[in-house]
């Protein structure tokens, strides 16, 4: 996020092609020679929106639109995980996003103070790096999934 806003390709998007995307958590990996998955969700679980922008990279006569979630330096416990993060919009910032009257720049050191505690993270089963599992179960803490079998 840092960048975005200085190359010309994306800073008109920004203030005219702004979206949110919709999440219910995110997966991160440790960088490490081990490569531990982590969950990350709102610690109540609901859902929360991505700050975004939208753009057409196909033509006039075949559309093709596309989304790019922002990301930013990470925080708290993600940072000790990876160094960037999403930018998590709060609650109280989504309508003024999704609103073109305010300018990104006016925004922008908003998206910056995401309060780490109302996350939780914690580690998932690796069974997440095979594309070949796809069960409801990966959401649960690593230690569960081993109860399970």
């Amino acid at each position: 996020m840092e960048t975005v806003s200085e190359k010309s390709s994306f800073k008109e998007l920004l203030n005219t092609n702004r979206c949110i995307i919709p999440s219910n958590g995110f997966y991160e990996w440790e960088s490490s020679d081990f490569a531990q998955p982590y969950f990350v969700s709102l610690a109540d679980k609901e859902l929360f929106s991505y700050a975004g922008y939208w753009r057409n990279v196909g033509s006039s006569t075949i559309p093709q639109m596309q989304f790019v979630i922002m990301t930013l330096p990470a925080n708290g416990k993600i940072a000790e995980i990876h160094d960037r993060m999403p930018a998590i919009l709060p609650n109280n910032l989504v309508n003024d996003w999704l609103n073109l009257y305010f300018s990104f720049n006016h925004l922008k050191s908003e998206l910056a103070v995401f309060k780490e505690t109302l996350l939780k993270i914690y580690p998932v089963s690796t069974k997440i790096n095979k594309i070949k599992f796809d069960t409801p179960d990966l959401l649960l803490p690593g230690d569960e999934q081993l109860r399970l079998f």
